[in-house]
């Protein structure tokens, strides 16, 4: 609000005048209506006493304004003094008279200006390292200069920028007052801009006026006084930590200032600025945390603006480093260390512990740019910002520290064991009673609805593990870390979990637990002991078959507890790292990728033990610098695998490969040798690929490597095997005696992406090894691809992605030809193939995969290549145009052949004699895996074609034909699709007969003649033992004829009939039906599916029965009659829940029901009522199974929820004594808002339980079933899957079938008396059939 003007009244007298030289003084008989000339320093301060702060404040604002030149010079000084109030800061640890620029420490912050969703909170909370940064960049971000612009709307009068402690804003606003005066930042929006801190607000206890109020010093007030009366529009106030003021909400909205002269309270005076009552044309920005942000939005002028800071981005990260470290090449270095410790990575997108961080690494980082010295430990760095955020952003606590740790801890070990990261503010209520003054917890307002609802979190999923650990080691918990550290044995490993450990094993550090004394925390001497006793046995269980997460994991436990130089004995803990690492022994670090940071770790652990038995570094991406790293260490390994690598550049047009040694050592490296390892390898890195320089590098390497003793084994790799590259392992043949084995892979490996491609095998290089004389006791083996152009073959790295080139892998008595890209990937031409296969002869073993336009005429040179009683592999012909003559001659010539593996052609038309050719060449040749031909795409509607594929596979002693019809999709066919799949126990059967029933069906699969007259010769094949049908309609005539066929052949298991996925017919009777006998007990089985994509809420139904006489037509048409409505209604609706109940009613009247099986996606208390409805009134039911089930896109079942409501429900009821309840499903871990839609079933906290009831006793399992449990589920018949998952194989029980990738049915086949999710399982494999199928027509 502007001033009021000071008029006298009409009429008065007695004006006095008073003119002043700057620097006067001058005294007024009265104290109005007086006019004051000149420039008047003004004695009044903030801390001055009431009297003079009235009379001073009251003069200077009814002065005479200051002359336009006055002003502007004043406005100059303003500036400069703020310069130099804001250009240097002082850091937590700064000494007196110690600072810095303020510009050598400030990097732009990451600021939204949008609330966060609940789940994108979530992940970011969850996410470390690389994934945490990326999850934030899907926010849309905004920067300081941006405040106050329009967006569409008002421009905003009020800016709120919130953020959590730590995170940067009172920096922030200090930048905004440097780049102001400066001339960067505002020039054209403000004319003044002014700074309020609310933490020295707190200590004001007088009165003031507005002007006093807002003045910074008595220098500039009239200044101040002036522009808010002229120009309030161009003044903008900074009021930084709202959420620091210790005054009440009485206290503020009780207000009742309204002019800028009378002196009221300071918390009035901050609430009427606030809310516009005074100084309204003025532009605001608040600072305060997310706990304070919702009451200061109410009290805030309107329009506002709300913006927060998330901390740093991943550039910012580096930007501060780089600022910090004052030196760009010492910034990388120190940043990539960083970078490898994702925790401490994504921890710095945190301001104060980013410098914190650079903080530790200072005195390294200017003695030794190299940063030679260890790290800090992980733990040290959190609890120095533990200590940092207590000491500087912890005022008002209302509870003692100890106290507030250890609620901070419970909470945090709440959301661990729950696997959730946001909090209820009920629950953190509970816990801690200020929360506004606790700066590590984090507060969200998310939607909930048509409300809004206040959720708490920490800064971030490693803090919440931090003060977990912390927690533990309160009152030295051992009961708590004992129940902790039992979750890692057996297959129960709750990894999650991991990052706790580690802290622990941190906070055992000696330096750590003097810190912890510093904050008045108990020693955790006793949990150590614990601690190193697990960590013993872990590693002395499991020292053979450790899995590379948890090899790492034991590293940096080890390291965590490091205190001093290693293997000084008067350090507690160097003892106890030397015993892990002698029971450790054998370190296999083979395949696992090693940061810098793991080196590291690796390093100091290896200095604490004298010698190391067997140490592996195998293709662990060492560098040459990672290798100088580990160097003081390798020479007390006994025997040593050592890798080191310089990378290349895979682009497609370079020349450059690198170049990748791995040798393996049965002795000590000493250091000498190593150090000259290292320095000739380094070389390389300084010298142009295909250079002299670089050959003789190269050739200098080599002649080292023949002089290491025990030399055991070698492998090269690099772009090309010229002849140069040839010679050279000739030498190293000839001049190593115990050289045994040396492997030479043609490959660049480019450390940018993470990925290394096949190079180029030269003929000059084969050759040259293929005709050298060469030690018999030592073997060469090479990989990489080899053009197969007799002329001119490929000889440049960048032609290493022709076609021309195909993937080899040989030694000097064979060379075996292997495909590695896909077949869509790779395409020959007929005269490429041409040129091929005169290399076939001299394969003992060809696997040979074509997507080539082969004709008849190339039959006889593709026959001639592939020779007689060799071992065919495998032969797959894609897009041929192989007619039925050249078909039954390439059969023919393949029934010469010793073995097969399988074979695949792709033909014009299946005609009779093709078929029965086919099937000669499976029955008189010794088959691997299957033979098959099919049409090709062009050929997909081939009116002459009895089929459109036929595959014939051995399975161990039977035999399995599927016999297809692809859907023909043209707008005028009537043709459908069907599959037929059978089981037999000879391959001995009419084929002829079947496929001509088959073909019958081609105009209509539900013409109810055709359909018995295809069962009656099914009916008739000797040894049948299962049927399985794909159809696009399932109608009563073909569930008739199912019946009809399961009744009257005797050596039949069980016929399944389903749809194919996603022509799931409407008019169909169900989505899948089986029927099938089990000695004296008949099963009956129908489903019908439903959308199961992530955001659905609809899974289907599935039913099993198992009843003791047969299924009868009148059972089979009433169930199905009933089952067809539930495929037509939503689910959950009442007339959904009326046809359920109508089917579960009739169940209940089948007289001869022993035992049912029930899947759908939820166990609600609706369907806990209706099991125990059927376990009541069946008067043979024994047993009832339940599954929460739901089938994805290919069939596949996918574990779903068991509601507590359900589970409640039947544990509570009163239920037959002895009869069976068994449940598996997803039971959800969180004590409060448990999962309850479809759509979470994939979230963490969702574990899968198996459960029983039986009577008073009731067991839940999260592991496997007792071998006692495994008994009785045999004995009842029911959910066999269930076991063999667990593999457990029993005679008479059913095989689980399993399908590779290219359509090969293995091991065994599922029956129709498994499970519904057996069924399930068993019909995805029928559809990846299909699928395989119509893939081979598109390709």
């Amino acid at each position: 609000m502007d001033s009021p003007s000071q008029s006298p009244p009409s009429g008065a007298s007695g004006e006095v005048n008073i003119s002043a030289v700057a620097g006067s003084h001058v005294s007024a008989p009265t104290q109005s209506h007086n006019t004051v000339q000149g420039n008047i320093s003004n004695t009044s301060h903030l801390h001055l006493h009431h009297h003079q702060h009235h009379h001073s404040t009251r003069d200077s604002a009814i002065a005479k304004p200051i002359q336009e030149v006055d002003l502007i010079q004043m406005t100059c000084d303003y500036k400069k003094w703020i310069c130099s109030q804001y250009e240097r800061v002082q850091e937590y640890n700064s000494l007196p008279c110690e600072d810095v620029a303020l510009t050598d420490r400030y990097t732009d912050l990451l600021i939204v200006q949008k609330h966060g969703e609940e789940e994108q909170k979530k992940r970011e909370i969850s996410f470390r390292g690389e994934s945490f940064f990326s999850a934030r960049e899907t926010y849309q971000s905004t920067t300081v200069d941006q405040f106050f612009g329009p967006d569409g709307r008002d421009v905003p009068k009020a800016v709120i920028l919130q953020g959590h402690s730590g995170h940067g804003k009172s920096f922030t606003v200090k930048k905004i007052m440097l780049d102001w005066a400066s001339g960067n930042l505002y020039q054209d929006r403000f004319e003044l801009i002014l700074h309020l801190r609310c933490k020295e607000l707190n200590h004001v206890s007088v009165e003031r006026c507005v002007i006093d109020f807002v003045s910074c010093s008595q220098t500039f007030t009239p200044l101040i006084s002036q522009k808010l009366k002229d120009s309030p529009q161009k003044v903008l106030v900074l009021i930084d930590g709202f959420d620091e003021l210790q005054f009440t909400m009485s206290e503020i909205n009780n207000s009742s200032v309204t002019d800028h002269f009378t002196p009221a309270p300071v918390e009035a005076i901050l609430s009427a600025l606030l809310k516009g009552s005074v100084l309204s044309n003025c532009f605001l920005l608040v600072t305060t945390r997310p706990t304070a942000a919702d009451t200061l939005s109410k009290l805030l002028k309107r329009p506002q603006r709300y913006t927060e800071t998330l901390g740093f981005s991943e550039k910012g990260v580096e930007k501060y480093f780089e600022k910090f470290c004052q030196d760009e090449q010492v910034a990388e270095k120190a940043l990539s260390r960083v970078k490898a410790n994702e925790t401490l990575f994504t921890s710095c997108s945190i301001p104060v512990l980013c410098w914190i961080v650079c903080t530790v690494f200072r005195k390294q980082l200017k003695e030794n740019s190299e940063m030679n010295n260890g790290l800090e430990t992980t733990t040290s760095i959190f609890v120095d910002f533990v200590s940092t955020l207590l000491e500087h952003h912890c005022q008002g606590l209302s509870q003692p520290v100890p106290t507030l740790l250890r609620s901070l801890g419970q909470l945090a070990e709440r959301g661990m064991l729950e696997q959730r990261v946001l909090f209820e503010k009920e629950s953190v209520e509970s816990k801690i009673s200020d929360l506004g003054s606790v700066p590590f917890l984090c507060k969200f307002l998310l939607k909930k609805k048509v409300r809004k609802k206040e959720m708490f979190s920490f800064m971030h999923l490693s803090f919440q593990e931090f003060f977990t650990a912390l927690y533990y080691t309160f009152d030295q918990n051992e009961e708590k870390v004992e129940e902790l550290l039992k979750s890692f044995q057996g297959d129960e490993m709750k990894s999650h979990l991991l990052p706790v450990i580690q802290f622990l094993f941190g906070l055992s550090n000696r330096e750590v637990m003097q810190d912890l004394e510093h904050l008045k925390l108990p020693s955790p001497s006793s949990i150590r002991r614990q601690l190193e006793e697990w960590m013993l046995g872990l590693i002395k269980r499991n020292s053979d078959s450790m899995k590379a997460g948890m090899t790492l994991f034991i590293l940096h436990c080890l390291y965590e507890l490091h205190e001093g130089k290693p293997c000084e004995d008067n350090h507690e803990e160097t003892p106890f790292v030397r015993r892990a690492m002698e029971a450790w022994g054998v370190m296999n670090f083979y395949s696992i990728p090693l940061t810098r940071t793991d080196c590291w770790v690796l390093l100091y652990c290896l200095q604490c033990c004298p010698t190391i038995k067997i140490l592996n570094l195998e293709k662990c991406n060492i560098t040459a610098d990672k290798l100088r790293m580990l160097q003081p260490a390798l020479s007390r390994c006994e025997e040593l695998g050592l890798g080191i690598a310089h990378y290349g550049d895979s682009s497609p047009e370079s020349e450059t490969s690198g170049l990748q040694l791995e040798f393996h050592l049965s002795s000590e490296l000493s250091s000498t040798k190593l150090r000259d390892t290292l320095h000739m390898f380094h070389q390389l890195t300084h010298s142009a690929e295909n250079s002299p320089e670089y050959d003789e590098c190269v050739d200098a390497l080599m002649a080292h490597l023949s002089s290491l003793p025990d030399l055991m084994k070698v492998a090269l790799s690099t772009g090309c095997l010229t002849e140069i590259w040839a010679n050279r392992i000739l030498t190293l043949i000839h001049t190593c005696p115990q050289l045994r084995e040396v492997q030479f892979g043609a490959s660049i490996c480019d450390s940018s992406r993470g990925e290394e491609e096949r190079g180029l095998l030269l003929e000059e290089g084969i050759c040259l090894l293929q005709e050298a004389q060469r030690r018999p006791d030592c073997t060469i083996s090479l990989i990489g691809k080899r053009c197969c152009l007799p002329v001119d073959p490929c000889t440049r790295l960048q032609d290493r992605k022709l076609r021309c080139n195909i993937l080899v892998e040989m030694d000097e008595k064979k060379c075996a030809l292997k495909e590695s890209v896909k077949p869509t990937d790779y395409r020959l031409s007929a005269e490429e193939l041409r040129k091929l296969l005169p290399k076939l002869s001299c394969c003992k073993q060809i696997k040979l995969k074509v997507v080539a336009d082969l004709s008849d005429a190339d039959v006889g040179d593709l026959v001639s290549a592939l020779g007689e009683g060799d071992t065919l592999h495998t032969l797959q012909l894609f897009s041929s145009g192989l007619s039925d003559e050249g078909l039954q001659q390439l059969l023919r010539a393949l029934s010469r052949q010793a073995t097969i593996g399988k074979v695949e052609l792709a033909v014009q038309t299946i005609t009779l004699p093709a078929a029965c050719a086919l099937q000669r060449l499976f029955q008189h040749t010794q088959i691997g895996e299957h033979v098959g031909v099919y049409l090709s795409r062009e050929d997909i509607r081939a009116e002459d074609s009895l089929c459109s594929s036929i595959f014939l596979t051995r399975e161990k002693s039977n035999f399995m034909l599927a016999v297809n019809r692809c859907r023909d999709l043209s707008p005028e066919s009537e043709n459908s699709g069907l599959l037929l799949r059978a089981e037999l126990e000879t391959a001995d059967i009419a084929l002829e007969e079947v496929l001509r029933r088959f073909h019958l069906l081609k105009e209509n699969t539900g013409h109810d003649e055709h359909v018995a007259g295809l069962f009656s010769v099914l009916a008739s094949l000797p040894g049948l033992k299962f049927v399985e049908i794909i159809v696009d309609c399932l109608t009563i005539g073909w569930a008739n004829s199912m019946l009809s066929l399961c009744n009257t052949c005797c050596s039949l298991d069980g016929v399944c009939m389903n749809l194919p996925k996603p022509t799931d017919s409407a008019e169909s009777l169900c989505s899948a039906y089986g029927l099938g006998r089990d000695g004296t007990l008949f099963r009956l089985s129908v489903a019908h599916y439903r959308d199961s994509s992530p955001g659905s809420e609809t899974s289907g139904l599935e039913i099993r029965l198992i009843l003791s006489s047969e299924v009868s037509d009148t059972m089979q048409r009433e169930i199905l009659h009933m089952f067809h409505p539930l495929r037509h209604l939503a689910e959950n609706s009442p007339e959904y829940d009326e046809c359920v109940d109508a089917l579960m009613a009739h169940l209940s009247s089948l007289p001869d029901l022993m035992r049912l099986c029930v899947g759908t996606n939820f166990l609600t208390e609706i369907w806990a009522k209706r099991l125990l409805f059927l376990i009541n009134t069946c008067p043979r039911l024994q047993a009832v199974w339940f599954s929460a089930v739901v089938c994805n896109e290919s069939w596949e079942s996918e574990d779903c929820l068991l509601l507590k409501e359900g589970v409640r429900c039947l544990q509570e009821a009163n239920r037959h004594p002895g009869r069976i309840i068994r449940l598996k499903g997803l039971r959800c871990c969180k004590s409060t808002e448990p999962c309850t839609q479809l759509k979470d079933r994939t979230l963490s906290c969702n574990q899968l339980v198996r459960i029983r009831m039986k009577g008073e006793s009731y067991t839940e399992r999260i592991t496997e079933w007792t071998e006692a449990e495994r008994e009785e589920i045999e004995k009842e018949g029911m959910e066999r899957e269930e076991i063999e998952r667990e593999g457990i194989e029993k005679e008479g029980m059913e095989r689980e079938e399993e399908m590779g990738r290219e359509g090969i049915e293995k091991e065994g086949m599922e029956r129709d008396d498994m499970s519904l999710v057996c069924l399930v399982v068993m019909m995805a494999f029928v559809v990846i059939t299909v699928s395989l199928i119509v893939s081979r027509h598109v390709k």
